[in-house]
């Protein structure tokens, strides 16, 4: 079972997860950028642009808004997700919003 610490400072949110062989996060996207970094350990990254991908900390990888993506932990790990609760124009979302995808095509211009 993935274990999940939460914090903010200022316009980043972060989580750490401590996961164990097996685990894994479902698929999901964000409506922004985001940092993963394996700290401990190893994980596979799935994500729609690039396919599967291990990781073994130390290691980092940037998610970008709108992909797809999904973690297994191979083996016993920590991973820390940096989330920048920012968009293009320098607004500030509080982490409860998650932006349409949208409203991030028209803030990035692939409407």
């Amino acid at each position: 079972m993935i274990r999940i610490d939460t914090g903010t400072c200022g316009a980043l949110y972060f989580h750490q997860m401590t996961g164990e062989p097996g685990d894994l996060v479902p698929t999901h996207e964000h409506t922004y950028d985001h940092v993963m970094q394996v700290q401990t350990g190893t994980i596979r990254l799935w994500t729609s642009q690039e396919a599967f991908e291990d990781m073994t900390g130390p290691a980092m990888k940037m998610v970008p808004a709108g992909v797809a993506h999904d973690v297994e932990f191979v083996t016993a790990a920590v991973v820390c997700c940096i989330h920048e609760m920012r968009d293009e124009t320098g607004k500030v979302y509080p982490f409860a919003y998650q932006r349409t995808n949208r409203e991030v095509a028209a803030a990035t211009g692939r409407m």
